[in-house]
């Protein structure tokens, strides 16, 4: 299985490469929400963590 979020990123020139002009100023607004994506994987890298550490106990 691969990993999701790898995935889903390498899928994103795809995606930008698709826009037309008049898709213009939601590319604006995606920009102005940049800087949200650290935390947001930090988030998802957190939940994945927790996930495994319940599933695979390595302290024990």
């Amino acid at each position: 299985m691969a990993f999701g979020l790898i995935t889903h990123v390498t899928e994103l020139p795809t995606i930008a490469a698709g826009y037309e002009s008049d898709d213009m100023m939601d590319v604006k607004g995606h920009l102005e929400m940049l800087h949200e994506l650290p935390l947001q994987a930090a988030g998802a890298i957190r939940v994945l963590t927790e996930r495994l550490v319940a599933d695979y106990p390595i302290d024990h």
